[in-house]
C-alpha cells in the first residue's frame, strides 16, 4: 500500500487583499479519491493549482511526504474544466495527449520512441486510438473529457488533479468516469478532484475535502458531508444535490 502523504500544511493564498484560500490543514493519502467540494467561490480550483504551483502561497506549504511539491512536479497531472478548453483550436485528439509529454521532453530534445509509447498507451486506455487523427471539436463530450484525461496519463504520473471532470456529460459518461477513476485507485493512483455534485461525491469518492475558502471538514465522505457540515459550508445556499443528506 502508498502510505505517501500530500500535506496541505496552513496553506493560505490571495489574490490581491482578496483571500481565496486561507489556513488549510489537510493530509490526503497517495492512491486515495479525494472530492474537493464546497459552494461556487470556495477555493475548489485555487487549491488545486496551488498544488501545481500555479499560485503562490500567502503561508504554508504543500508537500508530498517530508518533500516541498515543486520536487514532485513530474508526478502531477492535470485536466483543467471543458469550459476552459477551446474547442474550436485545429488540433487532433493525439497531439492534445502528446502535451503531457511535453514538461519531460523539456526544450533539448525531440519526441523519442519512449514519448511515443506512453501516447500510445495512454490513448488505449482511454480507447481513443480510433480517434487519434479526428479534431477535437468534432468529438462527443465524453470522448472530449476523455481525451484531456490522455493527455495526464500520458505525462506518466500517478497524482491526478481534475477540475469538474464530470460538468458537461451526460450520466453515462459519468457512470463510465467513476468506473474508470476507481479502477485507477487499485492501481495506486490518486485522484484529487473539484466536484460540484454533492451527491456523487458521497457515492463515486471515499473521501471529501469540504471548503468554504476556510476547511470546514476533511476525511471520510460520510463523515465530511453530514447536514451539519453541509449548512455551514453553503449557509442558506444549500445546493439540491445535498438534499438526500439533509432529510
Amino acid at each position: 500500500m502508498n502510505l505517501e502523504i500530500i500535506r496541505f500544511d496552513d496553506v493560505s493564498v490571495h489574490y490581491g487583499r482578496v483571500c481565496a484560500l486561507e489556513n488549510i490543514c489537510a493530509e490526503v493519502h497517495c492512491g486515495s479519491m479525494t472530492a474537493v467540494v464546497g459552494p461556487n467561490g470556495a477555493g475548489k480550483s485555487t487549491l488545486l493549482r496551488a498544488t501545481l504551483g500555479w499560485h503562490g502561497l500567502s503561508s504554508g506549504r504543500i508537500l508530498i511526504g517530508d518533500d516541498h511539491i515543486q520536487h514532485h512536479h513530474p508526478r502531477l497531472s492535470y485536466v483543467p474544466q471543458k469550459i476552459h478548453v477551446d474547442w474550436d483550436f485545429p488540433t487532433t485528439v493525439r497531439a492534445v495527449a502528446e502535451q503531457g509529454r511535453f514538461a519531460s521532453i523539456g526544450g533539448f530534445r525531440g519526441f523519442g520512441a519512449e514519448d511515443h509509447q506512453f501516447v500510445d498507451s495512454a490513448l488505449r486506455e482511454m480507447g481513443l486510438t480510433e480517434l487519434a487523427g479526428r479534431q477535437i471539436g468534432e468529438l462527443s463530450g465524453g470522448q472530449q473529457q476523455r481525451v484531456f484525461l490522455a493527455r495526464a496519463i500520458a505525462q506518466g504520473g500517478d497524482i491526478f488533479l481534475l477540475d469538474e471532470p464530470f460538468e458537461g456529460v451526460d450520466a453515462s459518461v459519468i457512470r463510465h468516469l467513476v468506473e474508470l477513476f476507481q479502477s485507477w485507485k487499485h492501481q495506486h493512483r490518486t485522484i484529487f478532484a473539484a466536484v460540484h455534485d454533492l451527491r456523487l461525491a458521497r457515492e463515486a469518492f471515499s473521501h471529501a475535502l469540504l471548503l468554504s475558502r476556510r476547511l470546514v471538514a476533511f476525511g471520510r465522505v460520510e463523515d465530511v458531508l453530514t447536514a451539519e457540515n453541509i449548512r455551514q459550508a453553503y449557509g442558506e445556499d444549500v445546493p439540491l444535490s445535498a438534499e438526500t443528506f439533509l432529510g
